[in-house]
């Protein structure tokens, strides 16, 4: 039975589950987050057989719930997934899991759903799960899978405890880039060094296209530390106890305005240095 231990994550991150798993604090509704969906998928498997585990070292792999889980027949562990070779679930799909939800589990306490490619659900679909994912039934836990964070509403990002998933020895390409990026900018306002966080924003340099996608992601991690900080769900970043709720608050203000610069096409040679006196100025640096 696979474990906490044989998932390729960062220390920090095996940690904050195996302490989320152990206290029973494990967000309802959470996203995973890298460029290797395979591997996402594997890190859902082990928090789903986790949670649905009747041991206190959960997943156990003694347990009946365990031993259903490996052989992914556990009823209360359902895969929510595109059907009949469409890129997307859609909205007919979403409604059934929705309506699922609702049914209380077969054999374990709890029940959890895994929905696969997140990135590709359209709009409608994000829209409706928006309710379901804010107030789940207390025995329901979802958990999204998203190689692309930057084409998810802000609203869901908002709804979301999000778990960045990079190998320990390797840092993700493609889509991770953006989350990189978007994190190493977190890090650098953090320590308030203004050379750090030129740093990170030096791949930015002359692409509008990438530094939009980064603001947009950046500004899902703000508002899941501005939840944070009201009592839901859980952030990773440290935001939520490194900056004041205002300082929270501007911060997604002056992204919003840097992903306005990049809709209107503002000079690309600008955007680093608007980006770096905008991020600071809303932190009083």
């Amino acid at each position: 039975m696979m474990n906490f231990k044989d998932v390729f994550v960062s220390e920090n991150t095996l940690s904050s589950f195996e302490r989320l798993i152990s206290s029973g604090t494990f967000p309802h509704s959470s996203m995973l987050t890298g460029a290797d969906e395979e591997k996402l998928k594997t890190v859902a498997n082990v928090l789903a057989a986790a949670l649905v585990c009747e041991e206190a070292d959960a997943p156990c792999g003694r347990c009946k719930n365990c031993l259903k889980s490996e052989k992914q027949v556990h009823p209360d562990i359902k895969t929510v997934s595109p059907r009949e070779r469409r890129k997307s679930v859609n909205m007919e799909e979403c409604r059934e899991m929705i309506m699922d939800s609702y049914i209380l589990p077969n054999e374990a306490q709890r029940k959890v759903y895994i929905i696969t490619s997140a990135h590709t659900l359209d709009e409608k679909v994000q829209n409706a799960l928006l309710k379901i994912l804010e107030e789940p039934p207390q025995y329901v836990y979802f958990i999204l899978l998203c190689v692309n964070p930057s084409a998810m509403l802000g609203t869901v990002m908002s709804r979301v405890s999000l778990f960045t998933l990079g190998n320990s020895e390797e840092t993700d390409e493609g889509d991770g880039q953006v989350m990189e990026i978007a994190l190493n900018i977190v890090s650098a306002l953090k320590s308030i060094n203004e050379i750090d966080l030129l740093r990170a924003t030096v791949p930015l340099d002359r692409d509008r296209l990438l530094t939009k996608s980064v603001m947009e992601c950046f500004k899902g991690l703000v508002n899941i530390s501005l939840r944070a900080r009201q009592g839901f769900g859980f952030d990773e970043t440290g935001m939520a106890t490194r900056f004041t709720g205002e300082e929270l608050m501007k911060l997604n203000e002056s992204a919003d305005r840097i992903i306005a610069a990049c809709e209107r096409n503002a000079n690309e040679k600008l955007l680093i240095t608007l980006i770096s006196a905008s991020l600071r100025r809303a932190i009083g640096g």
